[in-house]
């Protein structure tokens, strides 16, 4: 490779390629509101909103998650690269508040 210009000088031989056509094997979405916002808002009477927690999991045993990709009303979509997610139990987890 030149390294000045970043192009490929030598012949490259690739003897296989692997694509992965199969969609991830586990995603979910769960929601929950904390205990403690809940009480806020149950004494507050309804005037504290509590915030709801969206967590979204995600698995490929082929060829792993690279980023998950999320849309909130109103808004554009939002991409999170794995660096951003939790593992746990085979699955990586993003929360969305």
């Amino acid at each position: 490779m030149d390294t000045a210009t970043g192009f490929i000088t030598d012949i490259l031989t690739c003897n296989e390629v692997k694509i992965d056509t199969v969609k991830p094997d586990v995603f979910d979405i769960t929601y929950k509101t904390p205990l403690a916002y809940k009480a806020l808002e149950l004494v507050t009477f309804g005037i504290y909103n509590a915030p709801t927690v969206a967590t979204i999991y995600a698995s490929d045993a082929n060829s792993n998650i690279k980023s998950i990709s999320y849309k909130l009303t109103g808004a554009g979509y939002v991409e999170v690269p794995v660096a951003d997610m939790t593992f746990a139990d085979g699955k990586y987890s993003y929360e969305v508040t």
